[in-house]
């Protein structure tokens, strides 16, 4: 599993298993205890009860899930999540007095268990991730962060494959830049992120603008591919290529006279080769391969499956694509 899923599944594991709320509860008691002492001090420790519980459906749910069923049975959570295990704590969390509840090993292995699980994420955090890639989504594209996953077969790409792959990403990011931004300005693309594994994670920054524009380059395409099928049909495929909001830009920069007619074939050209070149080497933003097709098809399954090479470009586009 790459450095990126790791953390961001082990944030999902605090976030489902209510790890922070659970250890807080249990903190609370104790800092109770520690300002006053030599005096019997109560804590409600049966608040804890029904966040237990709630914990053990969401649990459940994740074990239906490979990746998330794998990491919780490395990190024991079956020992807390058991039935007879769930029935003693139960028990034990009727106590309000601290050291009562304490001395139970089943309430010390559950405070220990998710406080453990927290401490892992913070050090993960750290020590895997640099502050441009431990954001969120919207937050990411606000900052000119896109990552993208590379979905492959085997455990490694090769140094080729690498580098046609951040070729047609650099080619891509300059033209929008010249599209959105100024066609006399060259756009770079700093890589932020290299993660290999099972599939492969790219992170890029350059401008949001620019980053906000290639990720609904590509959703729209993949809302097309998924709502209509694949068609190796120009006709249609020309009638796709029209409706995209980077195509209508070109087309409005041309009309007010920003882009020559010449300039505008090219940009539109080059949009069309670069993402066809991407996604045939099945490439796409990492929030689109993470998400579902249906129900029961995840979009990263689609992609493995279909042959989209060649979806935008016509024979003369192909012929004229230089690698």
């Amino acid at each position: 599993m790459q450095k990126l899923d790791f953390v961001q599944h082990l944030k999902t594991v605090v976030d489902k298993l209510d790890s922070e709320r659970i250890t807080d509860h249990f903190d609370s008691g104790l800092n109770l205890r520690s300002t006053i002492k030599q005096e019997i001090v109560e804590y409600n420790f049966a608040k804890i009860t029904p966040l237990l519980f709630s914990s053990k459906v969401n649990y459940e749910n994740l074990l239906l899930q490979d990746n998330y069923a794998s990491f919780l049975k490395e990190v024991g959570a079956d020992k807390i999540y058991n039935e007879d295990n769930l029935a003693r704590l139960a028990r034990v969390l009727t106590t309000e007095q601290y050291y009562m509840a304490f001395k139970s090993p089943e309430i010390l292995q559950l405070y220990q268990f998710h406080q453990g699980l927290i401490k892992m994420l913070e050090v993960a955090e750290s020590l895997l991730l640099n502050e441009l890639t431990d954001k969120d989504f919207l937050s990411s594209l606000e900052s000119g962060v896109l990552l993208f996953q590379v979905v492959i077969d085997n455990d490694y790409i090769s140094s080729e494959e690498y580098i046609r792959i951040l070729d047609a990403l650099q080619e891509l990011v300059n033209v929008t830049g010249k599209i959105l931004i100024d066609k006399e300005d060259n756009y770079q693309t700093d890589i932020i992120l290299l993660d290999s594994g099972s599939d492969t994670n790219i992170g890029i920054q350059t401008f949001a603008e620019v980053a906000k524009s290639i990720f609904f380059l590509f959703k729209e395409i993949w809302d097309y591919i998924t709502n209509h099928g694949i068609y190796q049909n120009e006709k249609k495929n020309k009638a796709l290529l029209d409706s995209l909001a980077i195509r209508k830009e070109i087309q409005k920069n041309v009309k007010e006279g920003v882009l020559s007619e010449a300039e505008g074939k090219e940009y539109t050209h080059l949009v069309k080769t670069r993402v066809d070149k991407l996604i045939g080497m099945k490439v796409l933003p990492k929030q689109i391969v993470t998400g579902s097709y249906t129900q029961t098809q995840t979009n990263r399954n689609l992609l493995d499956e279909l042959n989209i090479k060649g979806f935008l470009t016509s024979e003369q586009d192909k012929g004229e694509d230089m690698e």
